[in-house]
């Protein structure tokens, strides 16, 4: 199955490492949007190349919580246009 199909607005968003990284708000082809919570301090556009399992309650990503942190999705991917859902 396709990952797009399993991914839906409300799914809890969890790292490679257990940590809650906050609720999956949208998504796009490139990437899903991960609103800001408890450890992220802004909405992060997390790639789908870095989710390795979801369902209709959870999406789970290959990176920890610190490498997320770390790898500047806080911003807006300049090449994909406003997310689906918005």
């Amino acid at each position: 199955m396709d990952i797009q199909q399993t991914l839906i607005p409300g799914a809890d968003v969890f790292s490679a490492d257990g940590e809650k990284l906050g609720t999956m708000v949208s998504a796009s082809g490139a990437y899903i949007v991960v609103e800001k919570g408890f450890f992220l301090p802004k909405d992060y556009y997390i790639p789908v190349g870095a989710i390795t399992e979801t369902n209709e309650n959870a999406v789970y990503l290959s990176v920890t919580k610190d490498e997320a942190l770390d790898q500047h999705w806080d911003r807006l991917p300049e090449d994909s246009g406003q997310p689906v859902g918005d």
